[in-house]
């Protein structure tokens, strides 16, 4: 490439030579001749650099990515064991606690106490339980509201088996169509007697179970057909 310069510099000097020196015009021709040679052999070299300094074009690497994203992240099995069905508690294994006439039942006084010692023996007969509180039942035991999962938490129970019930109603009507779906008996001294015409099954013996504290000891009329209360150790 230098050479290549030296040459075009050398040409320029001859046709410089060839326009002021009368008689030199064939050099002139010349040198231009040597001039456009070195040209073309300038350009070619610069070519040639260029394409020494570009870098290798890059292999096409496959993206793994992809088919990590589209497998699945274990093996698949082709026989799936079928999920067993969700059955209904049994008739006469399942009890709804009238939990906002029960927290009454020792001294006439709310307590949490009572209603956790309650659930404590039904769930030791292996009875299923499911509590029902009115919307003030927090405010009545602790002077705020308290929802499903705070009164769940004090009586070891899970939320879903507890609820309180919306503002402005009662529990009654939920405590009494739970009852009748889950083909359960419920726990509360209250008689339904503004229930009775539609709900007749409260009359029925046994279908609501009533209890009390008697020289601090629970008692429960467990026994279907029968007014005897029975008393429950604690």
């Amino acid at each position: 490439m230098v050479f290549a310069v030296f040459l075009i510099l050398l040409s320029g000097l001859g046709i410089l030579a060839a326009v002021v020196v009368p008689g030199w015009a064939d050099l002139g021709l010349l040198a231009a001749a040597i001039g456009l040679a070195a040209l073309v052999l300038l350009g070619r070299a610069l070519l040639d650099r260029a394409e020494l300094r570009r870098p290798p074009a890059r292999r096409a690497v496959p993206d793994e990515s992809a088919h990590l994203k589209s497998a699945p992240s274990r093996p698949v099995s082709r026989h799936r064991k079928a999920k067993p069905e969700s059955r209904a508690p049994k008739a006469g294994k399942t009890v709804i606690l009238d939990g906002s006439n029960v927290m009454y039942w020792r001294d006439e006084q709310p307590r949490i106490e009572t209603v956790q010692e309650v659930v404590r023996s039904l769930t030791g007969r292996g009875l299923s339980v499911g509590v029902m509180f009115d919307a003030n039942a927090g405010y009545k035991l602790f002077d705020e509201y308290s929802d499903d999962h705070d009164l769940a938490k004090l009586l070891g129970l899970p939320a879903q088996d507890v609820l309180v019930v919306p503002s402005g109603v009662q529990a009654d009507a939920y405590i009494l169509q739970a009852a009748r779906d889950l083909g359960a008996r419920i726990v509360s001294n209250d008689r339904f007697r503004d229930w009775a015409v539609e709900f007749p099954e409260v009359a029925t013996p046994g279908h609501v179970v009533h209890g009390h504290f008697r020289g601090g000891k629970l008692r429960l009329d467990l026994s279907t057909g029968s007014k005897r209360a029975e008393a429950v150790p604690a």
